[in-house]
């Protein structure tokens, strides 16, 4: 059986992601990090597409401040990047 107090990988990241929302726009706590499994990395999250317009800043600045809060001491995540349109 398995143990209940362990998440699902999916959900840490997702879990992670909300809170790195939280601590660089703290006005968008509670947003969806729309973060699922990709063809091309582990994970992607098109959060910053998604709701920029909402923050008032480019996507491309919100990815960059999503990045930024995300926490590095944090050994979920080997590497965060940013992707431009269509990669």
């Amino acid at each position: 059986m398995a143990d209940s107090g362990v998440l699902p990988l999916l959900d840490r990241v997702a879990g992670a992601v909300a809170e790195a929302i939280g601590r660089a726009r703290p006005e968008l706590v509670g947003t969806d990090p729309m973060v699922r499994r990709s063809e091309r990395a582990d994970f992607q999250s098109n959060v910053a597409l998604a709701v920029a317009k909402r923050a008032r800043v480019r996507s491309a600045e919100f990815a960059a401040e999503l990045v930024a809060a995300l926490d590095s001491d944090d050994a979920l995540f080997d590497a965060v990047m940013v992707s431009g349109p269509g990669s």
